[in-house]
C-alpha cells in the first residue's frame, strides 16, 4: 500500500540551528513518539527502535534511515526501511527543506512510503491518519525542544512574547464533524479576542497553500484554515457534491467554534464557496474577499473531460497541465521547489474528493445570487490567470454592489505567487 504525508511547521529558531538539531540524535530521540533507541552510525546514517501503534495494531520497528541530497543548512533527503515483524514492513523517502520566515524558520516535508503486512490490511485511511497524527507530535515535539532551546534566560534575545507556531496543535478543534458526518480539519491561530478570518482553498490543495498568509493575518485576526472535504486531512464523504454542501461545511465550522460572524477570504472554488455564504448566510459574513474565482462556467465539456481523465488515471494526469495554469512560467523557473510541493499536494489529493469537488465547480451557477450580497467585497484577479478570468472577475464585481476590483501581476494561485502584493491588498481591505 501507498501513502503519501506533506506538510509544514513554523519553527522559532534559526535555519541554522533547526538543521543541527534535525541532526542530533538526542534531540530526535525524545521528540520521536515511541522511540526506544536511537544511534548515529555515521553523519548519513542513523538506526532505530520505536513502538508505535495504529489502530489495534502495535509493533517495535527496527530500522535504518540514511540521508543524501544534503544542502545544509537548506534540505536534504531521508530514506529508510523498517520491520515490525508480523505487524509487517515500511520502506520510504521524504524530502525535507528548510526556508526562513518571520517565525524562524518553515519546516515542509513531503513522504512517500510503501507498506505491506497485517498494518496495511487496516486500510489507507486509518494508516494515513495514524501517520500523520505521529508526525504532529513529533512537530509538536520538536517545536517545543527547539523553541526552549532558541531564547533561554540571558541569552541575549529580545523581550517580548514567543514566536507564535502556527500549527494543529493551536487549534481549539483540529477535526470538527460537518452536519453529514464527514471529518474536517482544522486549524485556528492569533489572538483569542480577535474579529476572526477564515480562508479557504483552491481545489487540489490543502490549508497549507496560505503558507505567506497565516503569520501576518494571526497578528490582527484569529485565522481560520480547514482542508476540505476531499482534500488534505479531512474525510472524503460520498460525492458528487455542490456548493451548498461545501459551503455547509463552512458553517459547521462556524458553528463548532462558536463563531457567530467571520471575515471570509476564498480562492478559486474557495471564493465560489464564499459567494454562495455571502447570499445565502449574509448574517454570517462580515468582510468578503473573492480571490481568483469565476460564478458560472458555461463550458462544460472542459470540466467533463478533466473528471474523466482523473477518474481513469488519477490527479497526477492532470498535474502538468493545473500546475501550468496555476503559476507563471517566470514562477516556476524561480520557484522549482514551490512547484513541487504544490505538485505534490496535487497527486496526494484522493480521486474520489477532487472529482466531487471538479463536479461542484462544473455545475456551479452563482449569476443571479451575486445581487444578493450585502457584504463589503473585494475581488482579486490575476493579470495572467487563464482559468479563472479578468472578465469573470469583472462580472462578479459588476453584480455585488460597492464591489472593489484589484488585479495582481499572477496566474491562478495569486497568494503564493504574489504573497506581499496579495497580503497588503486584503489586509488594507479587511482592516480599512
Amino acid at each position: 500500500m501507498a501513502i503519501a504525508l506533506t506538510g509544514e511547521v513554523e519553527l522559532p529558531a534559526a535555519r541554522e540551528t533547526v538543521w543541527a538539531k534535525l541532526n542530533d540524535p538526542d534531540m530526535l530521540r525524545s521528540c520521536i513518539p515511541g522511540c526506544e533507541h536511537l544511534e548515529k552510525l555515521s553523519d548519513t546514517e542513523f538506526q532505530a527502535v520505536a513502538v508505535t501503534k495504529i489502530g489495534p495494531v502495535k509493533a517495535r520497528w527496527k530500522g535504518k534511515v540514511r540521508l543524501s541530497d544534503l544542502d545544509p543548512p537548506n534540505s536534504y533527503r531521508i530514506s529508510g526501511d523498517g520491520e515490525g515483524g508480523i505487524a509487517g514492513f515500511a520502506r520510504g523517502t521524504a524530502a525535507v527543506s528548510l526556508v526562513d520566515n518571520e517565525a524562524g524558520t518553515l519546516l515542509s516535508y513531503h513522504v512517500e512510503a510503501q507498506i505491506g503486512g497485517k498494518i496495511a490490511q487496516l486500510g489507507q485511511r486509518l494508516v494515513l491518519g495514524s501517520s500523520k497524527k505521529l508526525a504532529d507530535e513529533f512537530f509538536k515535539n520538536f517545536a517545543a525542544a527547539v523553541s526552549t532551546e532558541a531564547v533561554t534566560p540571558g541569552s541575549g534575545e529580545a523581550d517580548g512574547p514567543s514566536p507564535r507556531i502556527p500549527s494543529i496543535e493551536d487549534s481549539q478543534m483540529p477535526v470538527i464533524q460537518s452536519d453529514d458526518g464527514c471529518p474536517l480539519h482544522v486549524e485556528v491561530v492569533g489572538p483569542e479576542t480577535a474579529p476572526v478570518l477564515m480562508f479557504s482553498n483552491s481545489l487540489g490543495v490543502d490549508l497549507s497553500m496560505w503558507k505567506h498568509q497565516i503569520a501576518p493575518f494571526a497578528r490582527h485576526f484569529r485565522v481560520v484554515s480547514y482542508d476540505r472535504r476531499g482534500h488534505g486531512r479531512s474525510g472524503v464523504a460520498p460525492g458528487p457534491y455542490d456548493m451548498e454542501r461545501l459551503a455547509r461545511d463552512d458553517l459547521a465550522i462556524m458553528d463548532r467554534l462558536g463563531l457567530d460572524r467571520v471575515n471570509f477570504c476564498g480562492l478559486s472554488i474557495g471564493g465560489m464557496v464564499g459567494q454562495w455564504l455571502a447570499a445565502n448566510a449574509p448574517e454570517r459574513i462580515d468582510r468578503l474577499v473573492l480571490s481568483n474565482t469565476s460564478c458560472y462556467y458555461p463550458l462544460k465539456d472542459p470540466w467533463h473531460e478533466r473528471i474523466k481523465t482523473v477518474s481513469e488515471g488519477g490527479v497526477g494526469t492532470i498535474a502538468d497541465t493545473v500546475l501550468g495554469m496555476w503559476f507563471t512560467k517566470d514562477f516556476h523557473a524561480g520557484e522549482p521547489k514551490t512547484i513541487e510541493h504544490f505538485r505534490h499536494m496535487l497527486v496526494s489529493t484522493p480521486v474520489d474528493g477532487y472529482i466531487a469537488c471538479a463536479a461542484a465547480v462544473r455545475d456551479m451557477d452563482h449569476r443571479e445570487i451575486l445581487a444578493k450580497i450585502a457584504a463589503p467585497t473585494l475581488v482579486i484577479a490575476g493579470r495572467h490567470d487563464n482559468s479563472t478570468t479578468i472578465e469573470a472577475a469583472e462580472f462578479i464585481r459588476s453584480r455585488i454592489a460597492g464591489a472593489q476590483l484589484t488585479i495582481l501581476d499572477a496566474a491562478h494561485i495569486s497568494c503564493v505567487e504574489r504573497p506581499d502584493a496579495f497580503n497588503a491588498e486584503v489586509l488594507g481591505f479587511l482592516t480599512a
